[in-house]
């Protein structure tokens, strides 16, 4: 198995976890009681208990997924971007290794390191 498989797996077994405590949790007859929410001046009609629990659930779900979207796409985008820099820096490379090495010696960039050439006189 690899490892992304197993952190599926993990995951996978996390989320059957989470689910079974809040389903046993919310079968208890506290949680079943309707009561109203009374926010600054406004009161909500009744409602029970465990839809509250689930909303805060379902806030915090939803912040913490808006909050790391954009680091995610951030890093995302820093992997296409090496990815294309790797490519082009391997066929360079096996450009290189399959040329002839009078032609390597011609370009301009090994020219800055080659001593200048010196005339013959007769």
């Amino acid at each position: 198995m690899t490892m992304r498989t197993v952190t599926w797996l993990f995951l996978f077994f996390v989320a059957i976890f989470i689910a079974l405590v809040l389903v046993l949790t919310f079968m208890q007859p506290a949680f079943k009681q309707e009561v109203g929410a009374r926010i600054l001046t406004v009161t909500t009609h009744a409602i029970p208990v465990y839809m509250y629990v689930l909303g805060a659930f379902l806030a915090g779900l939803l912040f913490g997924v808006l909050s790391m979207l954009p680091g995610g796409i951030r890093t995302k985008l820093e992997g296409v971007r090496k990815s294309r820099r790797i490519r082009e820096l391997e066929q360079k490379l096996a450009e290189a290794e399959n040329a002839p090495k009078a032609v390597q010696l011609e370009s301009s960039e090994d020219d800055k390191f080659l001593p200048p050439e010196t005339e013959e006189q007769p």
